[in-house]
């Protein structure tokens, strides 16, 4: 907070005793040096916090978020020549009377504020628009209060705010609330939308979705065959052309294609009868990996438990030994980051070749430049004496055929 004199006092709501309350706020505040001229309290309209400067200086009051976003979010953010930050939540909106219901609807939604205005056209021969105002936020979180008498506007409500009240269990279950038509984790990994109200018990049938899973798989296959087609390019050698790819002979290369092979090749933990992917329809050929959704199929109805502890075990599944494949090669300080470092000390080192080369030449250059400057003002002499002795020699004859 820097008040009107310019003095500055910093409030860190870390320490002192835990800040829960706008209460506990304002007291925190009010607590600063009584020579600060800072107070705080709740504004008139109730809905925030007032913070006034009495320092008596000619600057702004001024409160910003060293860290976090406390003040921003309380609304009392920002410069106040007038030395009174308030934070209240309503948004006041200034007309003159000469604003089109337009110009209106372009206002409310300018101020950023808890609703958001659309016009509506309802068909009538009189008046048809109507102005519509409807919540930023859902649930009884978006409930608004709208006192429009004095502008001569009438409000119906079309859709009170409420949230949605699931009995989980039945009578005498858990009641369960959500602001959004949505219940997350209510079961565990289970995610339900609430389409319409019910007052008798709804039972909810879940399955296992067997096409996610092959969905799944089948991206990893193509993943896998679109690295290993873009390791080819990247080694390729055409004979003919002489043509090398970029990182041909790179051992890193050739380092990362094993490891990807051998964690998909190698046996698994056994899970009942399966023990390698090729039990599950993923095989290899000519170097790239196959799938047989059927075969998937057959097994995963066969008996999905190990199925499913054979890819997602967390211990010894395929994904966590994938995973770790991955991040051994590709974390911090992993086989890529460490490959990365040696070449980046080697473009470095190549840079400041090329550097002092490019200073030698320089220096090379314009030595030449001084020796060839050199070179043509001693040929500008010569030139000029060879002009001057012709010039004699001219003169020299003339003088003899005089005297005969």
């Amino acid at each position: 907070i820097t008040n009107s004199q310019g003095l500055v006092q910093t409030l860190d709501l870390t320490t002192g005793g835990a800040v829960q309350t706008v209460g506990d706020l304002i007291e925190r505040i009010n607590s600063l040096d009584p020579g600060f001229g800072i107070t705080a309290r709740i504004n008139d309209t109730g809905d925030g916090i007032l913070i006034e400067d009495a320092a008596g200086g000619s600057g702004p009051l001024i409160i910003e978020d060293d860290s976090g976003s406390l003040a921003e979010a309380l609304r009392i953010a920002g410069s106040f020549d007038d030395g009174r930050a308030d934070g209240s939540r309503e948004i006041r909106i200034e007309l003159t009377g000469g604003e089109t219901l337009n110009d209106l609807i372009s206002r409310i939604n300018d101020a950023d504020g808890p609703v958001r205005a659309t016009l509506i056209n309802d068909g009538g021969g009189v008046a048809p628009y109507r102005l519509q105002l409807t919540a930023t936020r859902s649930g009884s979180a978006g409930e608004v209060l709208i006192d429009a008498s004095s502008i001569g506007l009438e409000f119906s409500t079309l859709a009170r705010a409420q949230d949605a009240r699931v009995l989980l269990g039945g009578s005498g279950g858990v009641l369960v609330v959500s602001s959004d038509n949505t219940l997350e984790d209510v079961v565990s990994g289970l995610t339900v939308n609430l389409h319409d109200v019910s007052e008798s018990t709804v039972t909810l049938d879940v399955q296992q979705d067997v096409d996610a899973i092959v969905n799944a798989l089948s991206g990893l296959v193509s993943d896998f065959n679109a690295a290993i087609d873009k390791i080819d390019e990247l080694t390729a050698f055409d004979p003919e052309t002489q043509q090398r790819g970029v990182l041909l002979g790179d051992a890193t290369v050739r380092l990362v294609e094993q490891r990807l092979f051998s964690v998909l090749t190698r046996p698994g933990f056994a899970v009942g009868e399966i023990r390698r992917l090729s039990d599950l329809g993923i095989d290899f050929e000519d170097g790239r990996l196959s799938f047989d959704e059927q075969a998937f199929r057959d097994a995963f109805a066969a008996d999905p438990d190990a199925v499913r502890q054979f890819l997602t075990d967390p211990d010894n599944g395929l994904a966590v030994r994938f995973k770790e494949s991955l991040e051994a090669l590709s974390d911090p300080g992993g086989m890529l980051q460490k490959r990365t470092d040696i070449l980046e000390r080697q473009r470095e080192s190549l840079n400041r070749r090329v550097e002092l080369m490019n200073t030698r030449l320089e220096r090379s250059r314009e030595r030449l430049l001084r020796q060839f400057v050199a070179m043509e003002r001693a040929l500008a002499q010569l030139q000029s004496q060879q002009n001057a002795l012709a010039s004699l020699g001219a003169a020299g004859g003339g003088l003899g055929l005089l005297g005969m």
